[in-house]
This record gives structure tokens, C-alpha cells and sequence, in this order.
């Protein structure tokens, strides 16, 4: 049970860690960082329409 655990504690840091957490080496803790901010795509008019028509299609 004890290896469970301690398999699941490195696991843990290890995700954190790829998501580009920090371990604070004092405390032992995490520091999340802030996920960078998606910009809006911008959408060409073309496939705007074809999507529209699309979805529309869909619900009739």
C-alpha cells in the first residue's frame, strides 16, 4: 500500500510538472502557474458561411 501511494505522489509531480507547475523545494509545494490566454481565431468569411449553412442543415 505504502509503494501505491508513494507511486502515485511521483506520478502527481511528474503531471504537474508537464503542465509546467513548479515544485517549491522548501515547502515541497506547488506554485500553478498561469495557463497562457488563448487569442481568438479569426474565421474566413467562406467558412463561416459553410458552417452556417452546415448547422443549419442540421436543424431542418
Amino acid at each position: 500500500m505504502i509503494q501505491t501511494q508513494w507511486y502515485d505522489t511521483i506520478a502527481m509531480k511528474r503531471d504537474a510538472l508537464q503542465r509546467g507547475w513548479i515544485i517549491d523545494p522548501a515547502s515541497q509545494m506547488l506554485i500553478v502557474t498561469k495557463q497562457c490566454i488563448v487569442k481568438e481565431q479569426k474565421l474566413d468569411p467562406s467558412k463561416l458561411q459553410r458552417l452556417t449553412e452546415y448547422v443549419f442543415h442540421l436543424e431542418h
